[in-house]
C-alpha cells in the first residue's frame, strides 16, 4: 500500500494500526471512484479519523456498561443476582440511584444512535435514497456499530427491569419488617404504661391516669423499708420499679445509689 493514500509502515501505536485495517477497506471501496492521491489520502483521513472517535466513544460506553454490572459494592452486580444476594435496609435507596445512572448511560447511547445514523444517512442520495459511490466501507462500519449500540440499549432495558423489580421486592420486605417493629415498639410502650396506670405525660404520669410516680425520696426511709443492708431481692424489685419508670428527677437518683451500694 502506498505511503501518499496514508499507509503507515510498520506501525507502533494502536492508531496507526487501526488507521491501515481502516485504509485496506476503504481503498477497496473508495478508490475505484476517486483514483486520485491527493483526494482519496483527505477523504480518508477524515474517515479513519471519524472511525477511531466512535470506537472510542462505544467502548467506552461499553465499559460503562461492563462496570455497573459488576459486583463492586458501589454497582448493581449484587442485585442482579437475585437467587443469592440477601436484601438490606438501603437496598431501595440504593437502586434508585443505580436507575439514575443506568438513565445516563441510555441518554448517551440514545444520542449516539441518533447521530451515527444521521451520519449514515448522508452517505444515501436524497432523491433515489441509494448508496453513493465507493461509499460502501463507510456504510459496513456504520450499520456495525448501529448494531453494537442497540445491543448495549436492550442489555440496558433487561438490567433496569431486573433492577425495577429488585427495588420493589425489597420495598416491600422493609416496609413489612419496618410495620412489624413499629407495632412491637408500641405493644411494649402500652404495656409499661398499662403497668405504671396511664399514659405519661411529658414524662410524669398525671394522677387522673393512675399512680403518681415519686419524685423525691430520703435515703433513711429506704433504710427504715429496707434496712441498712439489702438483699438482692429487694435491690431486684427496686432496680424492677426503677426500669417501669416509678421514680424521677431526686427520688430516681437516690434509689439508683442506694442498690448500688
Amino acid at each position: 500500500m502506498d505511503k501518499k493514500l496514508g499507509w503507515i509502515p510498520y506501525p507502533k501505536r494502536a492508531t496507526g494500526v487501526f488507521y491501515n485495517e481502516v485504509l485496506q477497506s476503504f481503498y477497496k471501496s473508495y478508490w475505484p471512484y476517486c483514483p486520485h492521491a491527493v483526494s482519496f489520502q483527505q477523504a480518508f483521513i477524515v474517515e479513519r479519523n471519524r472511525r477511531w472517535q466512535w470506537n472510542k466513544k462505544v467502548n467506552g460506553l461499553k465499559q460503562q456498561i461492563l462496570t455497573f454490572k459488576s459486583s463492586n459494592p458501589a454497582t448493581a452486580g449484587r442485585y442482579l443476582d437475585g437467587d443469592t444476594y440477601k436484601p438490606h435496609k438501603n437496598d431501595a435507596d440504593n437502586i434508585n440511584r443505580l436507575l439514575h445512572d443506568l438513565n445516563r448511560i441510555k441518554d448517551d447511547l440514545d444520542i449516539a444512535m441518533s447521530e451515527i445514523r444521521k451520519q449514515d444517512d448522508s452517505l444515501f442520495r436524497s432523491i433515489s435514497g441509494k448508496l453513493k459511490s465507493g461509499r460502501d466501507s463507510n456504510h459496513e462500519f456504520n450499520e456495525e456499530l448501529i448494531n453494537n449500540i442497540r445491543d448495549m440499549l436492550y442489555d440496558l432495558e433487561s438490567t433496569f427491569s431486573k433492577l425495577s423489580k429488585m427495588k420493589e421486592l425489597f420495598v416491600s420486605i422493609w416496609k413489612h419488617k419496618f410495620h412489624n417493629t413499629a407495632s412491637e415498639k408500641k405493644i411494649k410502650q402500652r404495656t409499661r404504661q398499662n403497668n405504671l396506670g396511664g399514659d405519661p405525660i411529658d414524662g410524669e404520669i398525671s394522677p387522673s391516669f393512675g399512680i403518681n410516680q415519686i419524685t423525691e425520696i430520703e435515703e433513711h426511709a429506704l433504710n427504715s423499708l429496707f434496712g441498712t443492708e439489702t438483699c438482692t431481692r429487694d435491690k431486684l424489685c427496686l432496680q424492677n420499679l426503677i426500669d417501669e419508670g416509678c421514680f424521677r428527677m431526686g427520688a430516681l437518683d437516690t434509689t439508683s445509689n442506694y442498690i448500688q451500694d
